[in-house]
């Protein structure tokens, strides 16, 4: 908490300064005010977020999600083609440490490799995270063995017309890593960690769009399935800092907002027994939306881990590759032929090959497969489902447990802002495999793991699960870690208690999801509407066959609940029409009407034969549509009590339990 004490001096000092730098009263008054303004917005999130609710002290009663809920089967069932690199084929490969021709595509493209000339030139980083460099070219002819982990491949034909221009990676030679000698060997006491992560998918978006990856997790390597994780934080940095350092992103407001380098970061690869006995790796794509190296951040000055792949993702942004002819710079999603999953994944497994049998704290982060639509996911499953087959059959885990996360599901817009979308936002996925002689040696942990799976857990837990493999406790009863205030982080092998509440997990109350279903009064006109909403739409159902039933009007409410979360009011500045602008904001979280989004539950009476039925309603103060008191029925409504022979006019037996015929006679 004194680190936010110590951002309100700073400000308050900045103010102090105001007289000698504006000269005139207007200009002062200006700066003072916006200086006030300021402060308060400050004030205003600190206070959100730190403000202590009952909602946060209450146990969790977990509720699972349903991946294919109705208010999201448009966005589900929208089809978009994968997105498809080039369909050029690289002429060069790395093997085993020896840079080679592509027999296949050199002749594809009519080209001898008797007449070519070809150059490589190193790259190195210059002077931390945000530059790379080129050293001067080296004739060579393949194959052969490139003493460089990075280097740029330059070839041209018997004409001297350049036809290949390309970046790679040799895993095998990597000056700037440990000698496999020097690193500590696994065993049964000594276990390996590799982390795999994508950015934005809930453990629904999983469900709908790996279905074959989950199945391999699932079956083959055991892994559990954790329904209560959920997260801390709104984006991905609020997330990775605490897997990486145990602590919140906003104890580091240095590294995140005054550019200090974040090489003095407690993070679990700076550990001292890390840094002596294991073999580090550390891979992320999206050069301007990195943790600790995007825009605005200095990111590392000297290299983090052994295996970096910062620079060679810095380095495809230096030229225009060539495969015979210019093919543009990186995208978004690819570089050239291969997009970045798929180059992470391969520079992951060069890694672990050149590391096998020896302790390794690996992390992978994605952002590419699904940070900014919600339907690539489901292409990446067939190449994540490989890689885990290659780990499977290659024996890569058998000292090893293997962690398959998310830090949020998705967030930008469409079906992130219903109901489910937003809670499921809120709820990540976590699988996570343990190697059986371990569930053997230790008999409780299989029960106790699959206990766990149904209570909340963080990425808090994960670091310190993550701590305590590296410092070989895992498996030793050890007391709980207090972190900060209230913050607990718990090893996952051991009971997380049921009564565990959002506050000790380290999730802000803007995401917390531990709210029950709450009855609403039904008398008022709120739940009337959305009652009059579900009649409607049941008319319309039978809007067909008007001529045989009669068009349903609302009897009355018998009884009516809600469920909502944080996140269904923490909707500002993402939904259309939505009062926009920091003022607006800071207006709003001072307002003290209460806002109804949430999913109802109503039961409600109908005129004729004074039928029954059950319907659910997502309401929304801004729809995801940008309509205001927008309103989304969740299925058809159930009809509760027997209807008899009073729909005999229709033989669908969907419209039966609808349907009161006018020619009725009871």
């Amino acid at each position: 908490m004194h680190k936010y004490f110590s951002t309100v001096l700073v400000i308050m000092g900045m103010c102090l300064k105001l007289p000698n730098i504006f000269k005139t009263k207007k200009s002062f008054g200006i700066a003072v005010t916006v200086c006030i303004v300021c402060f308060l917005v400050y004030f205003n999130e600190y206070t959100y977020i730190h403000g202590v609710s009952k909602l946060e002290m209450k146990p969790c009663k977990l509720v699972t999600l349903n991946p294919w809920d109705q208010s999201l089967k448009r966005y589900i069932e929208e089809k978009k083609p994968p997105i498809i690199c080039s369909n050029r084929e690289q002429l060069m490969f790395v093997d085993k440490g020896f840079l080679r021709f592509n027999e296949t595509g050199m002749k594809k493209y009519q080209i001898d490799t008797r007449y070519v000339k070809c150059f490589y030139s190193n790259l190195k980083r210059n002077g931390g995270d945000k530059d790379v460099i080129f050293e001067d070219e080296v004739k060579f002819v393949a194959p052969i063995s490139i003493k460089s982990h990075v280097f740029r491949v330059r070839c041209v034909d018997v004409n001297d017309n350049e036809f290949y221009d390309y970046l790679h990676f040799n895993p095998a030679w990597n000056n700037d890593a440990k000698m496999v000698d020097d690193v500590e060997d696994e065993s049964e006491s000594k276990l390996s960690v590799i982390i795999v992560g994508i950015d934005s998918v809930s453990r629904s978006h999983a469900i709908r769009n790996l279905p074959k990856s989950n199945k391999f997790l699932r079956k083959e390597f055991h892994a559990y399935d954790f329904e209560g994780y959920s997260k801390v934080g709104e984006n991905t940095g609020p997330n990775i800092f605490p897997l990486l350092t145990g602590q919140s992103n906003r104890n580091f407001p240095f590294v995140l907002h005054l550019h200090k380098y974040a090489d003095s970061l407690p993070i679990i690869w700076n550990e001292k027994i890390v840094k002596k006995h294991f073999a580090t790796f550390f891979a992320e794509d999206g050069n301007n939306i990195a943790v600790f190296s995007g825009t605005g951040k200095s990111g590392f000055k000297d290299q983090p881990t052994d295996f970096y792949f910062r620079p060679f993702g810095l380095g495809m942004d230096k030229f225009e590759p060539k495969i015979i002819e210019n093919l543009g710079k990186a995208s978004q999603f690819c570089y050239v032929v291969n997009n970045y999953l798929e180059l992470e994944i391969e520079y992951l497994k060069g890694f672990l090959v050149k590391y096998k049998n020896k302790r390794k704290y690996a992390f992978i982060w994605n952002n590419q497969a699904s940070h900014n639509t919600f339907t690539t996911l489901r292409h990446e499953d067939n190449r994540l489902l490989d890689f885990l087959k290659w780990l499977k059959y290659e024996n890569q885990t058998k000292n090893t447990i293997l962690i398959m996360l998310s830090d949020h599901g998705y967030r930008a817009g469409g079906p992130s802002l219903t109901h489910v979308g937003r809670a499921e936002s809120n709820k990540p996925w976590l699988m996570v495999h343990v190697p059986d002689y371990l569930k053997r040696k230790y008999s409780w942990i299989h029960e106790t793991m699959l206990k766990n799976t149904k209570r909340l857990l963080s990425i808090y837990d994960i670091y310190q699960t993550t701590f305590d493999l590296v410092h070989d406790v895992a498996f030793t009863k050890q007391k709980n870690t207090s972190m900060i205030g209230n913050i607990i982080r718990r090893n996952i092998f051991y009971e997380i208690p049921r009564e565990r509440t959002c506050l000790d997990t380290g999730i802000e109350k803007r995401y917390c999801m531990c709210d029950d279903e709450m009855p609403v009064s039904t008398n008022n006109g709120f739940i009337y509407s959305l009652a009059k909403f579900l009649v409607n739409e049941i008319n319309n159902i039978l809007s067909k066959y008007q001529s045989e039933c009669n068009i349903l009007s609302l009897h009355n409410v018998t009884e009516a609940s809600v469920t909502y979360s944080m996140s269904d009011k923490d909707t500002f500045g993402r939904i259309p029409n939505a009062p926009k602008g920091i003022l607006n904001k800071l207006l709003s979280n001072f307002n003290t009407k209460q806002d109804q989004t949430g999913r109802y539950f109503i039961l409600f009476h109908t005129n004729y034969g004074n039928a029954l039925f059950e319907g659910t309603v997502d309401y929304a103060e801004f729809g995801p549509r940008g309509i205001k008191d927008e309103m989304t029925m969740i299925e058809e409504p159930f009809r509760l009590d027997r209807y008899g022979n009073q729909s005999y006019c229709v033989e669908d037996s969907f419209l039966k339990p609808f349907c009161y015929c006018k020619n009725f006679k009871p």
